[in-house]
């Protein structure tokens, strides 16, 4: 069995071209600090891209992450078959 990451891991892992450590990241996401570029939303959408669909699921559990599907998210993702593709997994975790 795979191990999953952590959430350290996965900020660190996303944010490897901003001058932003793990820690940073963390605040944006928890909303309890805020950059110029970097905004929660921008960082969620790098998390849908960067990291597997199941370490999100279990580290952020599926409401979580359902809630990472808004359309404010979504909006900065830039190809539109990726946005479609993610649009079609929230309607999948909207049946849970």
């Amino acid at each position: 069995m795979w191990a999953t990451m952590d959430k350290s891991e996965i900020f660190d892992k996303i944010i490897w071209d901003y001058n932003v450590s793990g820690q940073e990241a963390e605040l944006i996401f928890e909303g309890k600090k805020e950059t110029f570029s970097l905004t929660r939303e921008k960082l969620i959408a790098r998390m849908l891209l960067s990291v597997q669909w199941y370490d999100l699921l279990d580290v952020f559990g599926a409401k979580e992450v359902k809630s990472f599907l808004s359309d404010d998210i979504l909006s900065n993702i830039r190809f539109k078959d990726v946005r479609e593709n993610f649009i079609y997994a929230r309607a999948g975790l909207n049946e849970r």
